[in-house]
């Protein structure tokens, strides 16, 4: 009964929060800070999980696994239907360059200053974990929050062709974020024996057809399938019950990520679809906000508070990080600002905000350690990580805000 209450909570709560009226009020500053980031829905589920008012506890991660992975292959189809090649025209050369100096800097400048946090930590050197912890949280920090009207709120001498840039941008580079990541979670779920072992090629080679010939048949059998169901809308949710279903459970059987193969067959769907693609990817970004709402709740509800000195640390390094990868070095380094369109770091200020992407895949992390995938992590650790994460996110979308009001009519 009381893991129905929770996840009966847990529903409606998502839909109240996905709703126009909630989203209203991100006409006020501080609480357009809160709600952009789905930070509200973060802290409701602090407030209803295993460390506060446990509604669901650890020992029922495995009764909502199928929920789960249903949402996050959702999620990364989501995304990969976004990666239509046909639209590549209409995307500026500023974007690519723009997710490309992200990319660099962020990976560079996360992953060496975690790296040395780990080795002062650790003291006898670098594990396998440590060294994966730390290029992995480079590629969750890439990336920042795409919303564009709670900032052009706080800052309204921003232009609009910079926010949308922004915005622009920050599509582009999920799909590179969740790309890295399930190279990561495969590399990863190696423990490191991939390095020494003759058998690298040959693992690299039969994984990668592994997973294409899996991303090939999903595409191909919903293009069959949409064609099949026509105009027939209520039965597109059956269908893409069963695209994600198949695609997360080929994921996990093989060891890689829900999130990254449920982005490749969106990817490949987008691309090879046909004239019933625009029906389908119009009725499946309609779940967008609750399914993404839904998955930062979950965040919440298993994220721990007991990060000690060391997590207070690694927070500390992780917005030093963001502040140099973000802000400062884009517009002070020529190669990477040419072209780019910043005047001052005033205008990178947006890009400052964590992802709501980070926590999402935070999530998955600790679900893919709970089947097995990733055995050389353990929950408790994924849940400080998670905790550590959340509060990175919400200080980085305070601090921009009070940047914000700090330089508020100063010139350039």
């Amino acid at each position: 009964m009381r893991l129905l209450i929770g996840l009966v909570l847990v529903i409606v709560f998502t839909l109240l929060a996905s709703s126009r009226r909630w989203w209203a009020y991100r006409r006020y500053p501080l609480l357009s800070v809160l709600t952009a980031g789905g930070w509200i829905t973060v802290f409701v589920g602090i407030l209803l999980g295993q460390h506060a008012f446990p509604i669901l506890r650890e020992r029922d991660i495995e009764l909502i696994l199928p929920i789960i992975f249903i949402a996050l292959g959702w999620a990364g189809m989501m995304i990969g239907l976004q990666a239509d090649l046909k639209l590549k025209r209409y995307i500026p050369n500023q974007t690519y360059r723009v997710v490309f100096s992200d990319l660099i800097l962020t990976i560079l400048i996360v992953s060496t200053l975690t790296g040395l946090l780990f080795l002062y930590l650790l003291g006898a050197g670098f594990t396998w974990s440590a060294v994966m912890l730390a290029v992995l949280l480079s590629v969750m920090l890439l990336g920042w929050t795409g919303e564009s009207r709670s900032f052009r709120i706080m800052s309204r001498s921003m232009k609009v062709d910079k926010l949308k840039l922004m915005q622009a941008s920050s599509g582009l580079v999920s799909l590179v974020t969740i790309l890295l990541y399930g190279i990561l979670v495969k590399v990863s779920a190696s423990n490191g024996t991939w390095l020494s072992s003759n058998e690298l090629i040959i693992r690299t080679v039969s994984s990668v057809l592994l997973i294409a010939t899996l991303v090939v048949a999903i595409a191909l059998l919903g293009k069959w399938l949409m064609r099949i169901i026509g105009r027939r809308e209520p039965e597109f949710l059956v269908l893409f019950f069963g695209l994600v279903s198949l695609s997360v459970g080929g994921a996990v059987a093989l060891g890689f990520s829900p999130l990254f193969v449920s982005m490749l067959c969106g990817a490949m769907i987008a691309n090879i679809g046909g004239k019933d693609l625009s029906r389908f990817r119009r009725f499946i970004l309609e779940a967008e906000r609750p399914i993404a709402l839904g998955l930062l709740l979950v965040a919440g509800m298993w994220a721990s508070p007991h990060i000690g000195i060391a997590g207070l640390l690694l927070i500390a390094t992780l917005l030093l990080a963001k502040f140099l990868c973000k802000i400062v070095l884009p517009v002070r380094l020529p190669m990477l600002a040419a072209g780019a369109g910043f005047e001052s770091t005033k205008d990178r200020i947006g890009y400052f905000r964590q992802s709501p992407l980070a926590l999402i895949l935070g999530v998955e992390l600790l679900f893919l350690t709970h089947v097995g995938v990733l055995s050389q992590f353990s929950l408790s650790s994924v849940e400080r990580l998670i905790g550590i994460l959340i509060a990175t996110g919400v200080l980085s979308h305070f601090l921009s805000f009070l940047i914000i009001q700090m330089n508020r009519g100063k010139p350039n």
